[in-house]
């Protein structure tokens, strides 16, 4: 039974287009466990040549987890706003990332920070209760050892 998947998949298909910012040439979609089961074991995968989010459902209510964006693992539910952040893997990431959402009167839900084992990157979801700024994601854009910024607005 893939139904109680549906609204997992058409979540994180929500969070790749948003993450790619166009339509890839290529999607794969891939699911992983058996059909009908809803642990940690089964797993929705969606990957295109330079994005990939993958996430399953938890619990005895099922609910869905966004479990790695771009092969950094994770553990978040997806949420109508969200603050994707790849950064360089070194200390102080995460309070400067929470020092510019601060200033710009935006407040975290939920955050998860994602490593990818041999990389020297490392990616922060962030579920916020509102939009985040332009000016904000300017700023976390200029900043040293800031990748790339994702703001995802989902609702």
């Amino acid at each position: 039974m893939i139904r109680p998947f549906a609204p997992l998949a058409e979540k994180m298909g929500e969070v790749f287009g948003a993450l790619a910012g166009r339509l890839p040439r290529r999607l794969d979609v891939e699911f992983r466990g058996e059909i009908g089961d809803v642990d940690l074991s089964n797993a929705v995968t969606l990957r295109s040549d330079e994005h990939a989010v993958a996430g399953t459902l938890v619990g005895l209510r099922a609910e869905p987890r966004i479990l790695m964006i771009d092969d950094h693992c994770v553990d978040v539910p997806p949420a109508d706003h969200m603050l994707v952040v790849r950064n360089a893997d070194v200390p102080g990431m995460i309070g400067l990332v929470g020092t510019v959402l601060g200033d710009a009167r935006v407040n975290g839900d939920g955050m998860a920070v994602g490593h990818h084992r041999g990389a020297d990157t490392a990616v922060m979801v962030l579920a916020t209760d509102g939009p985040v700024p332009p000016e904000a994601l300017h700023d976390l854009r200029s900043r040293d050892g800031i990748l790339r910024v994702h703001a995802l607005d989902l609702h």
